[in-house]
């Protein structure tokens, strides 16, 4: 495989970082304002189980949530569905900075 990628320096630094670089939300949760955050869980979400969506939610605060029953990927064919939610919580939390 490496060989393959040989001409493309490029490909070294992504792998390297993706190997050696790892972060976790619940790290930075306790930095996010649980008033001006809202939290998007996807109940069949493969790659971050619902108890650590459900765990990262307690860590930031019990910030607003909304719960789709989808998966990490599916999860964008309910962006319509809580679009107007979405809009609503940006409108109610961050009106006063409109210029």
């Amino acid at each position: 495989l490496l060989e393959r990628y040989s001409e493309h320096p490029e490909f070294y630094l992504t792998l390297e970082l993706a190997l050696n670089l790892v972060s976790d939300p619940k790290h930075f949760a306790s930095s996010l304002d649980a008033r001006n955050t809202m939290m998007i869980i996807a109940k069949y979400d493969r790659g971050l189980p619902t108890s650590q969506q459900f765990a990262l939610m307690k860590r930031i605060g019990n910030p607003e949530t909304i719960v789709i029953p989808a998966g990490h990927y599916t999860s964008f064919f309910w962006m319509r569905s809580i679009r107007e939610d979405v809009l609503e919580f940006f409108n109610r939390r961050f009106a006063s900075l409109k210029t």
